[in-house]
């Protein structure tokens, strides 16, 4: 559900009027603040419900440019996060490439194994993963989808979802 006017106070409080159900509930920092971003899944909302106090660990930067086959910018590549362990996923928040191929996310420090796919209708349409990148504060981690055998304007493999 979209809530209207759902920016925290200066205090860091926040307050939503939501029809009963049950929702994800994002919590996404100004990038600025270096604060990592969190889910809540399965908020159970019967009436007034308070999510108590939430504290966000302190992160740094990942960024850097993702090219599509032919070396030129690659726009709107998702950039995935995950657990270089278990694959459990880091929430990112506005994590596609920009119109010239930039991205920037605010993570935990730690070893993570980073994914950059371009969807396409009907299924992913390339993926470059990156395995065990070591971020210990501000890092640069650049991509290159793969080319596609037919040559589409994906820069990606139709059908490769990846190991993930």
């Amino acid at each position: 559900a979209f809530a209207y006017d759902d920016n925290t106070t200066s205090a860091g409080d926040f307050s939503l009027i939501l029809p009963l159900g049950t929702y994800a509930v994002s919590v996404c920092p100004k990038a600025t603040d270096l604060l990592v971003a969190q889910e809540f899944t399965n908020v159970s909302v019967t009436g007034t419900t308070s999510l108590g106090t939430l504290v966000l660990v302190a992160g740094v930067e990942l960024h850097g440019t993702v090219l599509n086959a032919s070396g030129q910018p690659a726009a709107g590549v998702d950039v995935d996060v995950l657990h270089a362990t278990t694959g459990v996923q880091i929430p990112t928040c506005n994590d596609n490439t920009n119109a010239s191929g930039v991205y920037s996310v605010v993570v935990p420090t730690g070893t993570w194994d980073v994914r950059f796919q371009r969807t396409a209708a009907g299924g992913p349409a390339g993926v470059d993963l990156h395995d065990n990148v070591v971020v210990s504060g501000t890092t640069l981690l650049d991509g290159q989808l793969p080319p596609h055998a037919s040559g589409n304007s994906y820069g990606g493999p139709i059908g490769d979802g990846g190991s993930r």
